[in-house]
């Protein structure tokens, strides 16, 4: 089976698995599985972590791709999102947008905003968004928009919703998963392809 269908079905039953327990028992059973990584129920922010791992190793691909790729404008292009996959995954662990926001006295918001537009702008300048092939553009879509509606969740819906925890955090999960997916066929297409033609 595709490595890559694996996993998403894995974290389909994930889904289903967390989503089921706050259907069944609410907010307050779920919630130490959605939350940072303090506590002491078993696999407690197990959610944080499986994020955070898989923004790192989407910069660790994007490092690989670096490493290969002789073109300088993708190699910066790479370089580019190493920072925002480092920063993405090191934030996920350790809140540093909060930080910020407390230090700055601003909304943290700001903060995220400010990376997702660095990002926009390295797709389009150094990436070349609209050249990119309609893989990576529809993964990137995929995630963006998974992205939007998680924080239209966080934003509009009630502190104690129905289901809202679980749509939150499972559809930033699966917005990562999607980024993930990104950079992986990014390295496929365009630094191993380079690798055998050389």
């Amino acid at each position: 089976m595709n490595l890559r269908i694996a996993t998403g079905f894995l974290l389909l039953v994930y889904s289903l698995i967390l989503m089921s327990i706050e259907f069944q028992y609410g907010q307050e059973h779920v919630r130490p599985y959605f939350t940072d990584l303090q506590g002491s129920v078993f696999l407690y922010g197990i959610n944080t972590s499986f994020t955070a791992f898989l923004l790192l190793a989407c910069a660790l691909l994007f490092f690989i791709s670096s490493t290969l790729l002789s073109s300088p404008v993708q190699k910066w292009f790479c370089y580019s999102q190493i920072f925002i996959f480092t920063y993405m995954g090191l934030d996920d662990r350790f809140l540093i947008h909060e930080m910020i926001g407390r230090v700055l006295h601003k909304n943290d918001a700001w903060t995220l905003l400010i990376m997702g537009g660095l990002e926009v702008v390295f797709l389009l300048f150094l990436g070349k968004f609209f050249s990119m092939p309609r893989k990576i553009q529809t993964l990137l879509v995929t995630a963006a928009g998974l992205f939007a509606l998680m924080v239209y969740v966080d934003v509009r819906g009630a502190e104690d919703g129905f289901m809202r925890l679980s749509l939150e955090d499972l559809l930033k999960s699966w917005s990562v998963f999607f980024l993930f997916l990104y950079a992986y066929s990014y390295m496929q297409i365009y630094a191993l392809k380079q690798v055998k033609t050389d």
